[in-house]
């Protein structure tokens, strides 16, 4: 496979997908997270050299046998299709978003009272709310 800018930028995604996020595959090679996005954009990569010593540092070696070049769409011509030859779409399968964290802020302070003075100065006020 020839270490070109778009056989790059396809084998990085296409990892990205395997581990399934950016965040993942950054933590599993030990690269930062910018580093993955930058190996994804074909902007980025045509713009700053790439090294192939340090992509197979963190992603492992490039002549896998397992991943094919990146070649060029071949445009196929449009056959008559009839009605008997339309297939019924399938049934898509819902996946729930994960629950939104709340946002937190933590204030260490020594009393109470600071602790409203604290949150008075931000424009906050205390209160007590029993479960």
């Amino acid at each position: 496979m020839e270490f070109c800018v778009e056989n790059i930028v396809a084998r990085t995604r296409k990892l990205r997908d395997e581990f399934g996020s950016s965040k993942a595959l950054s933590e599993a090679s030990g690269c930062s997270l910018s580093m993955v996005s930058n190996y994804c954009s074909q902007a980025y990569l045509k713009k700053h050299k790439t090294d192939r010593k340090t992509w197979e540092k963190y992603f492992g070696l490039w002549d896998q046998p397992a991943v094919e070049d990146v070649k060029p769409v071949e445009v196929v011509e449009a056959e008559d299709i009839t009605e008997a030859q339309v297939d019924e779409p399938k049934a898509v399968e819902q996946i729930e978003a994960p629950a939104k964290k709340k946002a937190r802020i933590v204030i260490e302070v020594p009393s109470l009272e600071e602790l409203e003075e604290t949150l008075s100065s931000f424009g906050f006020r205390l209160e007590f709310i029993p479960r």
